[in-house]
Parts: C-alpha cells; sequence; structure tokens
C-alpha cells in the first residue's frame, strides 16, 4: 500500500473516532526488518506537536515487530505529558517494545490473535510445536486472558478487543 493510500486510511479513522491519529509503522517484510529504536524520536514528537492544542485526547496506531523498550517507553511518556489521554490502535501487530508502549496507554483497541500471536507461541506453549491444535487453542486463549488480567492490573490501559 502506497503513503498516499496509507494517508487517506489514516484520515478516514480520523473521522470515525473524532480525534487525531498518530501513526508508527515499522517494516514487518520478510527481508527489510525494522526494530522500534531512538531515531523514531523526533518523527513523533513532530507529529505530536502537528495535533493542534485544543486536542487533549489522540490515537496512536502503532504496527512493530518490537525493538528498544526505552525507546517505547519515551514515546509513551511524550503522548501523556501532552494528552490527557491517548488510546493505541494495534491493526495488525504489537509485538515485544510496541506492546509495552500499548501498556502505556488509556486504551488499547486491537485484536487478541494478532497482538499476542508471537508471545502467546512462544511463552505459553513452549511444548507446542508445528501446527497448534484445535484443542489447545481454547487452552491457550484462557491462559492468555489470565495473563493480559495481570498485566492490566499492573498498567493503567483500558483494553478492548474488536
Amino acid at each position: 500500500m502506497g503513503y498516499t493510500d496509507r494517508q487517506t486510511l489514516f484520515r478516514k479513522c480520523e473521522k470515525l473516532r473524532g480525534r487525531p491519529l498518530i501513526a508508527y509503522v515499522t517494516s514487518t517484510l520478510p527481508n527489510v526488518p525494522a526494530q522500534m529504536a531512538s531515531d523514531a524520536i523526533n518523527p513523533i514528537i513532530a507529529q505530536e506537536q502537528a495535533v493542534p492544542p485544543e486536542w487533549k485526547e489522540v490515537d496512536f496506531l502503532i504496527i512493530s515487530n518490537g525493538g528498544d523498550p526505552i525507546t517505547a517507553m519515551q514515546i509513551a511518556d511524550i503522548l501523556r505529558e501532552r494528552f490527557v489521554k491517548f488510546s493505541v490502535l494495534v491493526p495488525r501487530m504489537a509485538f515485544s517494545a510496541a506492546t509495552l508502549l500499548s501498556l502505556g496507554a488509556d486504551e488499547i483497541i486491537c485484536t487478541l490473535i494478532l497482538i499476542w500471536a508471537r508471545w502467546i507461541r512462544r511463552f505459553l506453549s513452549p511444548s507446542l510445536t508445528g501446527q497448534v491444535k484445535k484443542n489447545c487453542y481454547k487452552s491457550l486463549l484462557m491462559k492468555s486472558s489470565i495473563i493480559l488480567i495481570s498485566f492490566v492490573q499492573t498498567s493503567k490501559s483500558r483494553i478492548r478487543f474488536t
């Protein structure tokens, strides 16, 4: 999808949600990996400063394989300083540091499988290899819900799955 198409989708999202949108998308292409890193701080600040001062709430769209957790915390701090409320939108994935950033938000809007799939596979079912059998799926979701609840208790986020 080209830049112009993405901008059109971002504007539609702003109109639908009724608030400005700041986007942070790293490459997820197989041979063009990209990680969340400190070089993203200045562009995030530029997007944050472009939001008119009368806006007190913002959406932060993130698609990322993760990266530097310090950068994730800095981005969350930047958004918290400026806005009364910020929500994170995860249309595809937010792994590792991107998950940490999301947990710093007031609200996370995502799909359960896409945000947690890698995490569930790696930490909740290390003995499972290959394809997850259908009868294991319900158990994995139950375990992920328990761990997710513990994350919510230690964060300020309200998580809504769509």
